[in-house]
Order: C-alpha cells, then structure tokens, then sequence
C-alpha cells in the first residue's frame, strides 16, 4: 500500500488513485461505511414525516386613478372640518414587492396562530398544530440539540421582546414564528405580476385550509389599504349626510309649525319669514341632495378602485407528498456518507504522500 503514491512531483496521478482506491483493503473500508450510509438513510428516510403542499396562484389588478369629479361645495364643507377630500378620486397601489411582508408580518402570524382548522376530525388553533400536532424527524431533532444546549447557557433573561407594533413576543412564540416561515412560501415576479403562495404541512387538508387563509388574508389586506382614504372619505359623507338630514327635518318641522300657525293672518312680516325659510330648506336641501350624490360617487370609485385578483392557478387538496421520496432519501444519504468517506480517504493520503 505505501508503494502507491497518488501524488508524487507536485502532481496528483489520477491512475495511482484509482489503484488506491481499488486496493482490497479500501475497498472493505468503502462498503462498511457504505452499509453504515444505507442504515443511517433507512432511519432518516422512515422516520422524516410526509409533507403535502398546497398552493396558488394570483395576478393582481389595480387602478391607479379614479376621477369623482368636482367636489365643489363638498370640499369646502370638508374643509371646514378639517378634512381634506380633494384626493379622494385616487386609489393607493400597493406594491407587488411588499406582499411578503403582509403574509410574514408579526400582525399575520399571531392572527394565524389563533386561527382555527380541521386537523384530523378536531377543530385546532394552528398554534395548537405546531406545538403538538407536528411530527418532528430524526435529523431535525439531532440539529437542534446544539441550539437547545445554547438555549440552556442563555437562560431567561431575554425571555421577552417588546416588538415596535406592541406585540410581546417569548422565546417559544419566536420559534412558532419560525416555524410558521417554514410552513408559508410566497414568491414575487414582478416581470408577469404574479403571486405565488405555497402552504406545506403534514397534512393534505390542512395545506389546503391554512392556503386559503393566507390567500383571503393577503386579498382583504390590499383590499382595505388600497381604498383606506376612500372609505374614510365616506365615512366623512355619510356623517355629514346624517347632520343634513337631522337639520333638513328641524327646519321642515319648524317651517310646518310657521305656516299652520299663521293660516289665518294676513301679514307681510309673517309671509317674508316664511318665504326666508323656504329658501333656507331648499339651501339645506341642495346641499344634502349635493353631499348624497358625492356620496355615491365616492362608493362607485371604490368599486371601480377595489383591487381584482385573478387566481391563475385555483387552491387544490395535494394528494401526493410534496418531501422527497424515501427511496430517494436512501440514496441521497448513502451516496453522502460513501463520498465523505472517499473524500477523508483521498485527504489523508495525499497529506501522507506530501508528508
């Protein structure tokens, strides 16, 4: 064995290592760490849970203006409250690149948290399913030792973070937040505008219902930012509406007792009040007829500016496994440990030969 020499001046002798390699007693070395791969693979592969994915696909459609018109004497009125409505004919876009952050927002996910789902014939929070529904593998387990034993050293004095929207968050919330990151996949191209949400849990039917949430999730949020000033804009109308009305109906009142409680007399004092509160119930009446019709103006700009999504690909129930397949899994892990094994080999030999 010492006569065979893989590198000898200043080169490595690709002939010289294939006969190293194929010596008797490597080759004995190769297979048990071979066997040792396939009995490592068998393990990881029957004991790595089933993933299913469901997911879909949304293309976004906005308007990026809506003109009401002119406001007139609208405007002043809301000027006089305080409230600026000359901008109300315009619909804010959200952007298409900002969508991750809605669906991994700390608001999001402790909504999601709390949020209930079929998961095999019981109704469950999705907090629930993460911390006791999740089946953990072999390999997941072994890789969080280190972090575990960290954890330990660290002890309780970080225990809890005050995030900037109010929201405590605990150690074992933050890893549900990061586990929940491993449950949802949202990818952007910009280039189609497209949205692509992928849901994977343990559970095909689960996929599916925590798919959805996420989807009307996301749709209601953009729905609600994107037409945020519009509605309050009509929230401004519709109070004001309200007052016209109680004010039209104070000086209908008040002009029904004027005119029957001077039925009989026959005075141009009397008639020129009654005429000067004619004139200011048709005033009152003009500008409520005035607000009333910027008010259904306001709701058809909403309309128009609410934003569509169509769904390119509809949510489906996965049937198959999303996670790799066990046989590949056995593989995968044999080839790793055997070319490993090739790799220390190759090493300590060619430090013997430079040596």
């Amino acid at each position: 064995m010492k006569s065979i020499k893989i590198y000898d001046d200043g080169e490595i002798s690709l002939f010289n290592t294939l006969r190293y390699f194929l010596n008797l007693r490597i080759l004995k070395i190769l297979l048990k760490f071979s066997i040792l791969g396939v009995i490592l693979g068998l393990v990881i592969a029957l004991t790595t849970p089933k993933d299913f994915t469901s997911g879909t696909t949304l293309m976004p459609h906005t308007s990026e203006s809506s003109p009401v018109g002119n406001l007139g004497s609208l405007s002043n009125l809301a000027g006089l409250a305080g409230i600026d409505i000359s901008g109300s004919g315009s619909s804010t876009r959200f952007p298409l690149a900002l969508y991750p952050n809605v669906v991994f927002s700390k608001t999001f996910k402790e909504d999601l948290l709390e949020a209930k789902f079929l998961f095999k014939g019981d109704s469950i929070t999705f907090r629930t399913y993460l911390e006791e529904g999740v089946k953990p593998s072999a390999v997941g387990y072994v890789l969080s030792v280190p972090w575990m034993i960290l954890d330990l050293f660290r002890g309780d004095s970080a225990s809890e973070e005050l995030d900037d929207d109010l929201i405590v968050v605990d150690k074992a919330t933050k890893q549900l937040y990061k586990a929940i990151d491993n449950v949802i996949f949202l990818s952007i191209d910009e280039i189609y505008y497209l949205v692509q949400l992928n849901v994977t849990t343990q559970d095909p039917h689960l996929s599916l219902q925590v798919a959805k949430y996420v989807k009307n999730y996301l749709i209601n949020y953009i729905e609600e930012y994107s037409t945020l000033k519009l509605k309050e804009n009509l929230n401004f109308l519709e109070k004001a509406i309200a007052e016209k009305k109680v004010e039209l109906n104070q000086v209908e009142n008040e002009l029904s007792r004027l005119i029957e409680g001077n039925q009989n007399v026959r005075s141009k004092k009397v008639e020129l009040e009654i005429r000067n509160m004619e004139d200011y119930y048709d005033l009152i009446f003009s500008n409520l007829s005035s607000l009333q019709e910027e008010y259904e103006g306001v709701k058809l700009v909403i309309q128009k500016d609410t934003p569509t999504f169509s769904i390119i690909n509809p949510l489906f129930l996965p049937i198959e496994k999303s996670s790799l397949s066990r046989l590949l899994i056995l593989i995968l892990v044999t080839i790793f440990v055997t070319g490993m094994t090739v790799l220390v080999l190759f090493v300590k030999k060619l430090k013997e030969d430079i040596g």
